[in-house]
């Protein structure tokens, strides 16, 4: 039962990726799937704690199928919203439901799994939104996605035993709202979640900005694709490796932030290098990078949650992960050369990756 939640990861990251791959910058359509995705997340965090994973990723996966298949028949701002909303309450809830079954024995392969499932999601998705969709109609992915989404629903509602009943204190929203401000507050979720936005600013800069490198070089979708089908195997591959788990070795905000810095100074290179070896190379060190990063942010998470904040915990980091990811691809797009727009998005992880450098040694008590 534990690969059929992944699978629903899998499915539901690839589903946002696509639509903020395909919507159109600068649009009402983009601010509001973008904007929703977020309330959507926020309210999914609100929702978990009251009742269990079984309704909510069933009603999510049902939202989301019908809206999909809902674009064959109109693309409307509205259907944008509401589409936004219906994935953002599927998002967190596959990780909730995976978080209560940690423990010391499972956290690891957790980590481990669902970090994969994150890395082939986001490159599938990506490639879907920038590569098949130009090539064949949007029916050819909508239909597909739309109706497994549908028939997971179904799965969720028919095999999935329902959570055992707890006894707990059910949260009202000023209690919800206080929940947010402390984790917020603490040191732990505090780099966790700056490291989700930097490391989604990061793969939403990347996904904007590198089809457009590889079309200014005439090369076509055939690099465009192998590159993403490289980045995707190395972030799998390295997470089964030793090297995804120097956070064991090392403070885990330590890891998080020179990872940051080296995604800064990937995206420097990809703006500079035209040659297809050196775009390769450069591409790997981003996926190892991206992989520690990510890792770092999982385990920080992980490790600091428990029964009573799980649900928002969680709900947070998709929030800060989704205005990452909408801020990589919307900011790079107001500058006029490519080469400034990669060089502005590495100044912003660079700058950013030093702050959490000082704030490392300002609090030398965050977890290690």
């Amino acid at each position: 039962m534990i690969y059929f939640i992944y699978l629903l990861i899998v499915v539901a990251l690839i589903d946002v990726l696509f639509q903020l791959t395909l919507i159109s910058l600068f649009t009402l359509a983009f601010l509001l799937y973008g904007l929703s995705l977020i309330l959507g997340s926020l309210i999914s965090g609100f929702c978990l704690d009251k009742f269990d994973f079984k309704l909510i990723g069933a009603i999510g996966l049902f939202a989301t199928g019908f809206i999909l298949l809902g674009y064959l028949l109109t693309d409307t701002q509205l259907l944008h919203f509401f589409h936004g909303l219906a994935s953002g309450l599927l998002l967190p809830a596959p990780f909730v439901y995976l978080a209560g079954l940690n423990t010391d024995k499972t956290k690891h392969r957790l980590i481990l799994f669902s970090g994969v499932s994150f890395a082939v999601a986001l490159m599938i998705g990506s490639a879907l939104g920038l590569i098949i969709e130009p090539k064949f109609s949007l029916n050819h992915v909508v239909i597909p996605l739309g109706i497994s989404m549908i028939i997971l629903a179904i799965l969720v509602i028919v095999f999935f035993p329902s959570e055992p009943k707890v006894t707990k204190e059910k949260s009202t929203l000023p209690a919800t709202l206080n929940l947010v401000k402390n984790l917020l507050n603490e040191q732990q979720y505090g780099f966790a979640y700056a490291g989700a936005l930097l490391l989604m600013f990061s793969n939403g800069a990347l996904a904007y900005l590198l089809p457009i490198k590889i079309y200014s070089l005439d090369y076509g979708n055939q690099l465009l694709l192998f590159l993403i089908i490289t980045l995707a195997f190395v972030s799998s591959l390295v997470f089964t490796l030793p090297m995804s788990r120097l956070d064991q070795h090392f403070s885990k905000s330590l890891v998080m932030t020179v990872g940051v810095l080296i995604l800064a100074i990937c995206l420097l290179l990809l703006g500079v290098f035209k040659l297809k070896t050196l775009l390769f190379i450069v591409i790997i060190l981003y996926g190892i990078a991206f992989t520690c990063v990510l890792s770092s942010i999982l385990t920080l998470v992980v490790e600091g949650m428990d029964q009573s904040n799980r649900d928002i915990a969680y709900s947070l980091l998709f929030c800060f992960s989704i205005f990452g990811l909408i801020s990589g691809v919307f900011i790079p797009a107001f500058f006029p050369t490519i080469i400034t727009s990669f060089f502005i998005s590495a100044l912003v992880l660079a700058f950013c990756s030093t702050y959490l450098f000082y704030s490392i040694k300002v609090n030398q008590g965050v977890s290690s």
